[in-house]
């Protein structure tokens, strides 16, 4: 979560996704799955209009962070959503990059390497608040750690953690952002 990416990996590895998504369309027309074909097509249109609303936000390093996050060595996939209406973020950009950033490594420190890890963060936009909602599903195998570390962000002057639950398989934490 912290390597410069030039043009050409960046392109080099948008190929490789794109050429792992062709090939996943292209053998479920093989095997004749149509429904799976359907499927695959809805979830890449999905996953390009996030990346559009996320890019929209205006908060370049954020979106930068998020959409190379799974490029790297990671112990967890990560996916977004952004929902509700465009803000510019570009005026906090930097503290939530580097919030969400110091959040996603403590996650990865405090979770079981090479397991079935996955982490969706939703991005709700309202007129009145941003929230960051973290919905993680895997092996936590360091829960005292995240406890305590979340209940030290509950008092952030512009992220704060509202609400949290954390279990040996699962976890969800709520933030708000103060603008």
């Amino acid at each position: 979560m912290g390597k410069e990416w030039n043009a050409v990996e960046i392109l080099r590895h948008s190929r490789h996704d794109w050429l792992n998504k062709l090939q996943l369309i292209k053998g479920n027309l093989a095997l004749e799955r149509l429904d799976r074909v359907n499927e695959i097509i809805e979830e890449i249109i999905m996953d390009t209009k996030n990346e559009s609303k996320l890019t929209n936000l205006k908060a370049p390093q954020l979106a930068a962070l998020l959409m190379l996050f799974n490029w790297e060595e990671q112990h967890f996939f990560l996916e977004f959503e952004v929902l509700g209406d465009e803000r510019n973020l570009s005026n906090i950009d930097h503290e939530l990059t580097a919030w969400c950033c110091t959040f996603l490594n403590k996650i990865n420190e405090v979770i079981k390497p090479f397991a079935e890890n996955h982490l969706i963060l939703s991005i709700q936009i309202s007129e009145t608040e941003i929230r960051f909602i973290f919905d993680f599903r895997g092996i936590i195998e360091d829960k005292s750690t995240m406890l305590n570390y979340l209940e030290d962000r509950k008092n952030d002057a512009l992220i704060k953690v509202l609400e949290y639950e954390v279990h040996n398989d699962e976890m969800v934490v709520v933030t708000q952002i103060s603008l």
